[in-house]
């Protein structure tokens, strides 16, 4: 009969390291996984801007083209931001025009001059409806759909002819002149204006959307 405590096993160091190795392992292979799961870093944008087109292809056609119109702008000459500041600029100094022909003509009205009072006087109307209809396309045109846009443009041209008109009303009668600065100040900005409405009305135009 043997008694006492069992013997001791002894274990090789290399089977006491075996969990830790496969435990290693296990979190390697995690890492591994995770990274190959990330977006490569090589994808393009034409890549990424392709998902949005395949899921409108039988979407709204109105949709698709808005899309499609806001992946195809540049920037070109026509610009919208240029487009509302010159708009803001022709409303407020055809209102400085207006309070100081008005003041003007008053003034010309006491000293017995009332042909060119009343001049003065159709003058300053001209700017008050200038100015209305420039306040009125800057609010089209801030809405950027083409119907707005559209009118956004009848509303600069309406400007634009009314500005004319005063002109040659005034040549007519003997008090106009050659109009360096009314072509530089006020008919240039606003053919700028209506180019740039119905160029984006026209981009705005709905695509036509090919069945699958």
């Amino acid at each position: 009969m043997t008694g006492g405590n069992p013997k001791p096993e002894f274990r090789n160091p290399k089977q006491a390291r075996k969990p830790k190795t496969e435990k290693a392992n296990a979190v390697a292979a995690a890492r591994e996984s995770a990274a190959n799961s990330k977006p490569s870093p090589m994808t393009t944008g034409s890549d990424i801007a392709q998902i949005p087109k395949r899921g409108l292809e039988v979407g709204d056609p109105l949709l698709s083209g808005k899309v499609t119109h806001a992946g195809r702008r540049s920037g070109g000459f026509f610009r919208r931001m240029p487009t509302l500041v010159i708009l803001v600029i022709q409303a407020l100094l055809h209102g400085l025009n207006y309070l100081s022909v008005g003041i003007s003509s008053g003034m010309l009205r006491r000293h017995g001059q009332a042909d060119l009072a009343n001049y003065l006087r159709a003058y300053a109307g001209c700017c008050a409806l200038v100015v209305m209809l420039c306040c009125a396309a800057f609010i089209l045109i801030a809405r950027q759909t083409r119907r707005s846009l559209l009118w956004g443009a009848g509303c600069g041209m309406a400007a634009l002819l009314v500005d004319l008109g005063a002109w040659v009303g005034g040549f007519l009668a003997g008090h106009g002149r050659f109009p360096i600065l009314d072509v530089l100040l006020f008919w240039l900005p606003l053919a700028y204006v209506i180019t740039y409405a119905i160029h984006e009305a026209r981009r705005l135009r709905p695509t036509s959307q090919t069945p699958l």
